[in-house]
């Protein structure tokens, strides 16, 4: 073998050695959507707050979120949401999400605003629940 494919082989061989992946113990499960509220706060902000248990991913708790968030904007009569920010926790196996929206009824400037009736849509095609 030459000795430039043989280094690559050997580096090659080196890498595979160090990769790791990193699983969700078995024992978790499936994720599973375990409730929230989303309150409106001074005018047009929303503090929405959800749970799930099992393997849920900080994706899965924003998506929740964010379904929860649009949800709420609908029925406080408002088109959009954009969010703001968002803290996870994780207590005994039990992951929470704390969100906050600012609402608005014509679309909002900033990163990605969420339309709220292509969005709640989009939830339930997904099966995410309504909170």
């Amino acid at each position: 073998m030459p000795r430039a494919l043989a280094g690559q082989a050997a580096l090659a061989a080196l890498l595979a050695a160090c990769a790791t992946t990193v699983e969700e113990p078995a024992t978790q499960g499936a994720p599973v959507y375990s409730g929230g509220y989303a309150s409106l706060m001074a005018g047009d902000i929303l503090r929405v707050s959800v749970a799930m248990g099992g393997a849920a991913t900080p994706e899965q708790l924003r998506s929740y979120a964010d379904c929860a968030a649009v949800d709420a904007a609908l029925f406080q009569g408002f088109a959009f949401a954009r969010h703001v920010t968002t803290t996870l926790t994780e207590e005994a196996g039990l992951r929470q999400a704390n969100a906050f929206y600012s609402l608005s009824k014509t679309l909002p400037r900033g990163v990605a605003p969420l339309d709220a009736a292509t969005q709640a849509e989009t939830c339930r095609e997904l099966g995410i629940p309504r909170v």
